[in-house]
């Protein structure tokens, strides 16, 4: 069976906090499978609870509701791998992250919660038990999901280094898209991205990272390209509004967002730990600024560099 794979990036834009962009991939008798229609019983395109959502997660979460809306699908999904174990954020972040968040920030540093936070053990099973069933019936199986995971110190590096933003978020798919082609030695893969920055031309970078690449066509809705390896056949697409038309890059943005607003729980905590009364923050615009101020008088004194906690793009 080839795998189809969607890959999608949460946390782009933000001062505070990671870049994460996610994979999910299935094994599917047919790569050009419906899986929001083959799925049905199990999943739903909309909002909903007696069914779990698979939508952009930006439609899907807000910072009233939390992360009660992500939670029973990113948990459902990631449930149905082996080994995958969601008892803690922690061990998540272990099994599925390329590069897991460096011990090394504090905010890190021995801290975790339990999983689920939100949904009931009893409810989160439920939908577990029910996907699996509407995947057998779909002739569809989770295959795997990973992670790449940019705390600020890794886009302060970048950039300093002279690679402009956008080339390190196309570098991180790539990274993804990798372990993808390991995780199923010989079988072909069709990988679907959601477009960087609306860019329409990817064929440099690929042939960088591939080698050979054939372009099957560029456009404003969609840029495909194809490439060999050994006998097998890769074929990447880059989707303008992915999440609305591909159900593996909706998913991957579901499972990115669970795990940023994760990391921004740590973060949020560890710093309301130095500074009394200090309001929690997303990470964005104005309120990543004002966060940032009421924190930097604390920074010499915790031994950490202006860089490791703010971006500087």
């Amino acid at each position: 069976m080839p795998i189809a794979a969607g890959i999608d990036e949460v946390g782009y834009g933000p001062k505070l906090g990671p870049l994460v962009v996610a994979a999910a991939a299935f094994r599917v008798d047919d790569p050009s499978v419906n899986l929001w229609n083959a799925l049905a019983t199990a999943v739903s395109d909309r909002r909903t609870t007696e069914r779990l959502p698979v939508l952009d997660s930006k439609e899907l979460y807000s910072s009233a509701t939390g992360v009660g809306t992500l939670e029973p699908t990113a948990l459902a999904f990631l449930g149905l791998l082996p080994d995958r174990h969601t008892t803690s954020f922690r061990r998540l972040l272990e099994v599925i992250a390329l590069d897991p968040p460096a011990a090394s920030d504090p905010w890190y540093r021995e801290a975790d919660f339990e999983l689920p936070q939100v949904a009931t053990r009893t409810d989160l099973n439920f939908h577990t038990q029910r996907l699996g069933t509407a995947c057998v019936r779909a002739a569809a199986a989770v295959h795997g999901c990973w992670t790449a995971w940019a705390e600020p110190a890794d886009l302060n590096r970048a950039v300093a280094s002279g690679l402009n933003k956008s080339h390190f978020l196309f570098g991180q798919a790539c990274r993804l898209v990798k372990a993808i082609l390991e995780s199923a030695p010989g079988e072909d893969v069709i990988v679907r991205i959601g477009k960087q920055g609306g860019r329409r031309l990817y064929l440099a970078g690929l042939v960088r990272e591939f080698g050979t690449v054939w372009v099957h066509g560029e456009t404003a809705a969609t840029s495909r390209y194809e490439f060999r390896e050994g006998g097998r056949r890769v074929l990447l697409e880059f989707l303008m509004d992915g999440e609305r038309r591909d159900f593996g890059i909706s998913l991957a943005s579901i499972i990115g967002k669970y795990l940023r607003e994760g990391a921004m729980r740590l973060f949020n905590a560890y710093w309301a730990r130095q500074s009394e009364g200090l309001r929690a923050t997303a990470g964005y615009g104005a309120d990543a600024r004002r966060f940032f101020r009421e924190i930097e008088p604390h920074l010499e004194r915790l031994r950490i560099a202006p860089d490791a906690v703010l971006r500087k793009r």
